[in-house]
């Protein structure tokens, strides 16, 4: 029997399987870019790989719990919000939400610490510089720590986290720890985004240089954005407890953490976007010479052009690459259109076209 996935089983489905696609694309890409500059991954490049790891176990759980637990393809556990799921099946979704909340805090600590390191080796050119990036990777340890052990310890024991949840005599209340997670994230984020933003300001470069380079860098306010969504399905007054919408907790959680790793590679691909750039102008350049290939050079021929395209014998020539035609010894004013040659071919990428002069007697 096909089940039937509730909206909340499928979106984040869809988000599990479209984020891990660009992000593992994206990873592959950085590393590609490495190994084509001849240059060994180090220490960032290792931590974008072990987050993108440790990305794929975090889909798993989801994945695995929509088509391995649910027998109704629901995506829900939470005990006071489901009634039509059974107790195994509630106490296995929130198994999963434990071990996810868990690897987001490694992930996104992991990914911080790859853009700071990233951020050391080509911006620490000052003292200033070198103290808020010290200053930016201590504060982010220690949100590690704390979130990390308000998470595993939030019940005691801790397998009450999905025996007993909420239950105030053993747990504490998940949404104020949610949320105090996500919003000191939230700020360490715009602070990490800051940190390029200030020393590319005073770079001398042109304007529009300054405002290409930090694009790059920006397009982590797509990961702010994801983190103020998961904020306002976190907290829900006035009863936040019950309120709080956990599958789209996780949805948002999956597409913030797939957009910080793509984010934490962009600055990377450099080379990937100039060499692309560079065959764009290429192949713009080849269109510019097929066109020009049907104009004869006669028509916009000059005296003094005539007097240089004349071999010592007198004879008329135009060189290959053009559309050129053959003069007649009787008629030299009178091209031969029978003779008209037109040249089709492109210059592929990074070759040159080689111009020979024919000369027909």
């Amino acid at each position: 029997m096909t089940i039937q996935f509730e909206p909340e089983a499928r979106s984040n489905f869809h988000a599990v399987v479209v984020m891990l696609a660009l992000s593992g694309t994206t990873v592959f890409l950085r590393i590609a870019v490495r190994f084509s500059q001849r240059q060994k991954p180090d220490l960032p490049d290792y931590l974008v790989v072990l987050s993108l790891l440790l990305y794929g176990g975090y889909g798993a759980t989801i994945l695995h719990h929509i088509f391995n637990v649910s027998s109704i393809g629901a995506f829900e556990g939470m005990p006071m919000k489901t009634n039509k799921i059974s107790i195994w099946e509630r106490q296995e979704f929130m198994k999963m939400v434990f071990a996810d909340e868990i690897i987001f805090c490694v992930i996104i600590t992991l990914i911080k610490t790859s853009l700071l390191i990233f951020y050391w080796n080509i911006f620490s050119v000052s003292r200033l510089q070198r103290n808020t990036i010290i200053a930016t990777a201590t504060a982010c340890l220690i949100w590690f720590l704390v979130f990390l052990c308000l998470t595993i310890f939030q019940c005691h024991p801790v397998q009450y986290i999905w025996e007993k949840l909420n239950q105030k005599e053993y747990c504490l209340s998940s949404p104020p720890i949610l949320l105090s997670m996500e919003v000191t994230n939230l700020l360490l984020d715009i602070i990490v985004l800051a940190i390029p933003t200030s020393v590319v300001s005073q770079l001398n470069l042109s304007t529009p240089k300054k405002v290409s380079v930090l694009g790059i860098f920006l397009v982590g306010l797509g990961v702010c954005a994801a983190s103020i969504a998961r904020i306002t399905a976190i907290w829900r007054p006035p009863n936040v407890l019950y309120n709080i919408d956990t599958p789209q907790t996780i949805l948002w959680s999956t597409l913030q953490i797939g957009m910080a790793i793509i984010c934490a590679c962009l600055p990377t691909l450099g080379p990937l976007l100039r060499c692309s750039a560079v065959r764009a102008k290429s192949w713009s350049g080849s269109g510019n010479i097929i066109r020009s290939a049907s104009m004869k050079i006669s028509d916009v021929e000059t005296p003094d052009f005539r007097e240089r395209a004349v071999d010592q014998d007198g004879h008329g020539f135009y060189g290959a690459g053009r559309t050129w035609s053959v003069r007649g010894d009787n008629d030299p004013e009178q091209a031969s259109t029978d003779s008209k040659i037109e040249l089709h071919e492109l210059v592929p990428p990074r070759r040159i076209r080689v111009q020979k002069d024919i000369v027909v007697h």
